[in-house]
């Protein structure tokens, strides 16, 4: 069958695929929320694991709820000896969001639970990977730097952790807050091109490990996630301010994209 070529939405322009009620782009309020919420006050008022909780159930915890949720993410930490030796074997020149791709997919390999599509199972899957992946990235940086991996402590919070595994220490409470605001910032961005590439794997009927792993795909691009990447390449590129102007006239005159906007 022939089509009209203005029959094709090239990139999908001007196609609504479908909606999301978990975050939304709110140029009349002027801030991006998460299930209503402001990011600003979540990302003022919350810790990181309040806000996984409420974009999972679409409500803030209650103080049972919270501490429920994170007894199961400290349960679920831990990885495999045989993916710590997997992981050992990478190629350590490889891009992290690849190393990240590839190990996400061998916890989905070795779950024996993998095709359970129940909520409830889709629920523990969730939680499984939200514990592991913070090990999985900091065991990644530590083996790039020719150092042992650091057991996860299960007596620390999420983020309190996460510094743990990476660099054998706690920071400053102030550090941690920074942190926990990043991660919040980051925590979603509405019906974007990752969310868009998990939906698309999820309707097949496909599993969830295999959902995540191709958003994780999709946002390791730098026209998505990888743009802050860019942008720190740009910034290494431009070297000092006195050169910015020079390099921005020189950038827009050869059609360069100016990453960092939009």
């Amino acid at each position: 069958m022939k089509f009209m070529a203005e029959e094709v939405k090239y990139g999908l322009a001007g196609i609504m695929a479908d909606d999301t009620s978990i975050s939304k782009v709110m140029p009349e309020i002027n801030s991006l929320t998460y299930r209503g919420y402001k990011v600003q006050d979540l990302a003022t008022k919350c810790r990181f694991e309040e806000v996984a909780y409420l974009i999972w159930n679409g409500e803030l915890p209650t103080k049972t709820q919270l501490d429920s949720l994170n007894a199961l993410e400290k349960k679920e930490r831990g990885l495999s000896d045989d993916l710590l030796q997997t992981m050992a074997r990478f190629n350590k020149e490889a891009h992290p969001m690849d190393t990240l791709r590839t190990a996400v997919s061998f916890l989905g390999q070795s779950d024996s639970s993998t095709d359970d599509s129940s909520p409830a199972g889709l629920y523990d899957k969730a939680i499984r990977m939200y514990a592991k992946i913070p090990e999985i990235v900091a065991a990644d940086f530590r083996m790039r730097n020719g150092k042992d991996p650091i057991p996860a402590d299960g007596e620390l919070g999420f983020s309190e952790n996460f510094f743990h595994m990476c660099f054998g220490e706690v920071p400053a409470p102030e550090v941690i807050k920074c942190f926990d605001i990043s991660m919040t910032l980051y925590a979603e961005h509405s019906f974007n091109a990752s969310t868009f590439t998990a939906r698309t794997i999820a309707s097949s009927t496909s599993d969830i490990y295999s959902a995540v792993v191709g958003a994780i795909g999709s946002l390791k691009g730098p026209l998505h996630g990888g743009a802050n990447e860019a942008v720190m390449h740009m910034l290494e590129e431009v070297g000092n301010p006195d050169r910015a102007r020079e390099w921005m006239l020189t950038a827009l005159k050869e059609k360069r994209k100016i990453m960092g906007f939009g």
